[in-house]
């Protein structure tokens, strides 16, 4: 399954609001990073206030750098998707 540039290779885990992915990108420099996808369910992106929630979170985290946090690279929406 492909997420925008990602290609999702195997699911990894479900919760409450989304599924883990690990998946793949291609780099500017031709090579395969993997990382992992958190695919909210559609269910949960049709609240706006969830939704907002969301981004505040992600923009908080992108601005913490430590081994215990986990990096976010990208938020992104692609075919009803988030």
């Amino acid at each position: 399954m492909k997420l925008g540039d990602y290609n999702l290779i195997r699911k990894i885990a479900v919760g409450g609001v989304g599924e883990i992915y690990l998946a793949k990108v291609r780099t500017v420099s031709d090579k395969d990073k993997y990382l992992i996808c958190k695919c909210l369910k559609e269910s949960v992106t049709q609240d706006d206030d969830f939704l907002n929630s969301i981004m505040h979170e992600v923009q908080c985290t992108r601005q913490l750098t430590h081994p215990n946090i986990i990096q976010v690279f990208d938020l992104c929406a692609c075919d009803g998707h988030a």
